[in-house]
């Protein structure tokens, strides 16, 4: 998701000094806020990158907003007061470095409320408000003064209204209800908000480097769902082209065991590990013939943990589809599956009354994510939970940030303990929503091992590969800890899972089973296992390998 340039910060109250400007404020509030819309931004993906607010200046579709909300918008629409979902029909002129932009609604012939506007600045110190959909909320209004008015090139209003993500591209607004700024960004905590100044207009210029393609989205479909047993991948879109379709999917690594070392890849060219769509009426199924991420395990595309990749699957057209399921593979077991998906459902939609991932407190959160405010992300998602009935993503989101967090201290430093601990607490309550994601077991396994509960690791792990036995990291995790416990059977059955898939065989995997295998007196075993790691070690270690040969394999 795009970090947008407000930062979040508690919200501190406004000191109002009565000054001789207008009405009553509440009087004012309800006139102007039906002239102020939500914003919302997707990529190529159908993925939301943002959400912002805009207004009316005119009563046929002409409104202003922030550059920094609208530049990298792939689809876009409004929801006005009323609830009216529009299509932004085009970014008409902006101006970079004032932060402006001018945006033409299709708002299919109807006419809006809109905001005048004003050149002339109230003295320092006057009220003002400001009316927008911070963190989401609709229309929500805070006031304040003129704290300062900042003689730059691009002249600045700052103020003390409290503004927050959600808030960029509000209007800021005299005590006649007159436009004056539009809010731009703030520093975090010290109650400093800006907007620039509305005479910032005589620069806009034509637009030449942004386009919105809302008509593009004739055959594409946004889904946005999360998959049911990989919480870490999200299917945005689905696009049937005149030439093929493709799938847009977004991974993102919260598997803490794996941490940077996560691999993904497609599987093409193997229909045992390919992706495929299957014609839920005719039964035909499509083959993915290529894609943007590595192919097989040998040349998968490497990802640092917490990190995002948008992926891409193509495959052939699929002509007159109503119903697809989407598969990783032929094993039932692989959790990168969506089913049953009702194309039907989404035809003929215009982009806007598509269904959308609009989950208000997840963007949110991906948003403080984004700008590195972890503990502001964990105290709002916690928030959200207490006055919420949610699902397991979302102790699944706190418990990988508090995991963040805890890594910035020492193991031995008590703060380390009790965020693994809280971490490890909401890794569990999403297990009791959903206990049959494997995922989720595995994370609570890494949790446990790195506090040192070790039978309580060797538990998850044997319920993750009880879930899914076809996933040989789960092998090599157990194995690990059979072996640190001198557990030789359990050790040698696992390295030798590891081993047969193929994917995880280092020499220092031959190696450890060989020494499992040395201690249950499988004495030809070992002395092969000796070998093959001698064969691939490193060379400072192939000295102590070789020892161990001669002495054992003679």
């Amino acid at each position: 998701m795009k970090k947008i340039l407000l930062l979040f910060t508690f919200l501190i109250p406004a000191i109002f000094i009565p000054t001789s400007y207008g009405q009553k404020l509440s009087n004012l509030v309800a006139k102007k806020e039906k002239a102020i819309f939500q914003i919302f931004v997707y990529d190529e993906y159908g993925s939301q990158l943002s959400q912002g607010t805009g207004f009316y200046i005119n009563r046929q579709g002409k409104a202003l907003t922030n550059v920094h909300v609208i530049k990298d918008a792939k689809f876009a629409f409004i929801k006005d007061y009323t609830g009216n979902l529009y299509q932004i029909k085009k970014i008409n002129r902006v101006c970079e470095a004032c932060d402006i932009a001018e945006i033409i609604i299709d708002n299919k012939g109807q006419t809006n409320a809109f905001l005048t506007t004003t050149k002339s600045i109230p003295p320092k110190a006057s009220e003002i408000f400001v009316i927008g959909n911070p963190e989401g909320f609709e229309s929500t209004v805070s006031a304040g003064i003129i704290s300062s008015i900042r003689e730059e090139e691009n002249k600045k209003i700052q103020i003390s209204a409290p503004i927050s993500p959600g808030s960029s591209g509000s209007p800021i607004m005299d005590m006649k209800g007159r436009v004056i700024g539009i809010a731009t960004e703030q520093f975090e905590g010290q109650n400093l908000n800006f907007g620039y100044w509305i005479g910032c207009m005589t620069k806009l210029s034509e637009n030449h480097n942004y386009r919105i393609s809302n008509n593009d989205s004739q055959d594409f479909y946004v889904l946005n769902e999360i998959c049911k047993t990989d919480h870490n991948l999200i299917l945005n879109s689905i696009e049937l082209n005149t030439e093929n379709t493709v799938i847009n999917l977004s991974f993102t690594n919260m598997v803490l065991a794996y941490g940077n070392d996560m691999g993904i890849w497609s599987g093409v060219g193997n229909r045992a590990e390919s992706f495929y769509i299957l014609d839920n009426i005719t039964g035909e199924k499509f083959y993915a013939y290529d894609s943007n991420i590595g192919y097989s395990a040998e040349n998968s595309t490497p990802m640092e943990l917490f990190e995002t990749k948008r992926v891409k699957l193509y495959f052939p057209k699929i002509k007159q589809a109503h119903s697809i399921t989407i598969k990783n593979g032929t094993l039932d077991s692989s959790g990168w599956n969506f089913f049953n998906i009702l194309l039907d459902k989404y035809k003929d939609l215009p982009f806007e009354k598509k269904n959308l991932f609009n989950d208000i407190a997840i963007n949110y959160y991906w948003q403080l994510w984004d700008s590195d405010e972890f503990v502001a992300a964990i105290e709002f998602i916690e928030e959200y939970i207490r006055s919420n009935n949610v699902p397991a993503y979302f102790h699944t989101l706190v418990g990988v940030t508090l995991f963040k967090c805890g890594n910035q201290f020492d193991s031995v430093d008590p703060l380390y303990s009790a965020l693994m601990f809280n971490a490890a607490k909401h890794m569990g309550k999403a297990i009791i929503i959903d206990p049959n994601n494997d995922n989720l077991h595995f994370n609570l396994y890494y949790l446990n091992k790195t506090t040192r509960y070790t039978n309580e690791a060797l538990k998850n792990l044997n319920t993750a590969i009880a879930i899914n036995g076809e996933q040989p990291e789960y092998y090599m995790c157990r194995a690990e800890i059979y072996f640190d416990k001198k557990s030789w059977k359990n050790a040698e059955h696992d390295f030798t899972k590891v081993i047969s898939s193929g994917r995880l065989a280092t020499y220092l995997i031959y190696l450890k089973r060989a020494i499992a295998r040395h201690h249950l007196k499988d004495y030809k075993g070992a002395c092969n296992d000796y070998r093959i790691a001698y064969d691939n070690c490193i060379d400072e270690e192939k000295e102590i390998i070789e020892g161990w040969v001669n002495e054992y394999c003679r």
